[in-house]
């Protein structure tokens, strides 16, 4: 009880700090009953004017201040400028010409969308919201993901629709294919850990019947590391990361793995019969649930796994993103912002560095010395520099 009235407290005294969230519902397949909603600071929802987008709504991306809906089955991308207030503005719709498109992410002027009907990633310019180009990849490409540099997808299936095991690194420079790695079968989603990134893995034998596993790559060295944990029902595919470690759904709930990504029995958080998706922001989970048919639920836990709001959507929500409107800040290097660049401030940054906390978004605008997305060694040796020239 003492638990959830502290995380009652908390989170009621950091509301007008918390994000807008939106959610985006799948809706039933054919049905064209997909729907986008958004959750306030004052933590009312609602939705957007817009619905239904389309048909089998299946990510949301935020780029500065727009939102870009991926319908799979319509095969469109609906876009809306985000207000200052949250409320969207609906702007377009992107026409994929039916190429299956899945999930996007930014990098340098350019939208990455992976496309199963292309076995390709198409090049969308978000200036002009015009598609330019496409990568072609040995496979159907499912999440992706960027380090500032080079982009990263897993290839959930080959061009014959049976399981893949790849994860390719693109250079953005090239368009091309530079690097492949070998993982589970069926990648999926995907998390980007400095020099880490984890892989989250379903795959079917002929009968149907259901296999998990979760990899990790390092990226540095090239060294791959897989657990299979065989023929499974309990785990889902939604992986996050959170205080250094990841977790993943389970059994109705959510499991943190431990180093080997093996689920640690007694960090599992339950209680949530058709959990379908998750997502985070600082310290509290957005949980979909479903059952297949609208009204379907959203609830916001914290990791307790005390309930802290609850709320009804259309059907089969599996998307989430988060924004918060900021005034841009000045690279200055005071993490902390007590005034002062000193040892604390590098700590801070060594220990983002290192995975052993996390920067807040505005610790790490501060933090990152060349604007490039990045905090990394050459950001510390800038700011030591800048203390031993003005000591």
């Amino acid at each position: 009880m003492i638990s959830k009235i502290i995380a009652l407290l908390l989170f009621t005294a950091i509301l007008t700090g918390q994000p807008i969230a939106y959610i985006l519902c799948e809706g039933n397949f054919s049905v064209g009953n997909s729907t986008l909603w958004r959750i306030d600071e004052q933590n009312d929802i609602s939705g957007v004017g817009e619905n239904p987008l389309g048909d089998t709504g299946q990510s949301l991306t935020i780029h500065e201040d727009r939102l870009y809906a991926i319908m799979n089955g319509t095969g469109t991308i609906e876009v809306f400028d985000i207000q200052t207030s949250g409320n969207l503005t609906y702007l377009q719709s992107i026409n994929m010409n039916f190429s299956g498109p899945r999930e996007m992410v930014v990098l340098n002027g350019k939208g990455y969308v992976t496309e199963w009907y292309t076995n390709s990633i198409a090049i969308l310019d978000i200036t002009t919201l015009s598609i330019i180009g496409n990568i072609a990849v040995s496979g159907l490409p499912e999440d992706i993901v960027t380090d500032g540099e080079f982009l990263y997808a897993s290839i959930t299936m080959n061009p014959d629709w049976t399981s893949s095991n790849l994860i390719v690194v693109i250079d953005p420079e090239t368009e091309s294919v530079i690097t492949e790695y070998q993982v589970a079968d069926g990648p999926g989603p995907l998390i980007l850990i400095n020099q880490e990134l984890i892989v989250s893995s379903t795959y079917y034998d002929a009968s149907w019947n259901s296999y998990a596993a979760t990899s990790k790559i390092n990226l540095s060295t090239g060294a791959i590391d897989i657990n299979d944990y065989g023929q499974s029902t309990l785990f889902g595919t939604d992986i996050i990361y959170y205080q250094s470690s990841v977790y993943r759904i389970y059994n109705n709930g959510i499991i943190r793995l431990d180093n080997n990504l093996s689920p640690i029995s007694e960090s599992h958080l339950g209680g949530f019969p058709g959990l379908y998706s998750m997502s985070n922001y600082q310290n509290f989970l957005y949980l979909g649930l479903s059952n297949f048919v609208a009204p379907d639920d959203v609830k916001i836990i914290d990791f307790f796994g005390n309930e802290i709001a609850s709320f009804q959507v259309g059907a089969i929500p599996g998307s989430f993103a988060f924004y918060q409107h900021t005034t841009p800040c000045e690279p200055t290097g005071d993490t902390n912002n007590d005034t002062s660049l000193d040892i604390l401030d590098l700590v801070q940054m060594v220990s983002h560095i290192l995975g052993s906390t996390e920067l807040l978004e505005d610790e790490f605008c501060r933090a990152d010395s060349n604007s490039d997305g990045v905090i990394d060694i050459m950001d510390v040796v800038y700011w030591v520099d800048q203390i031993l020239a003005n000591p």
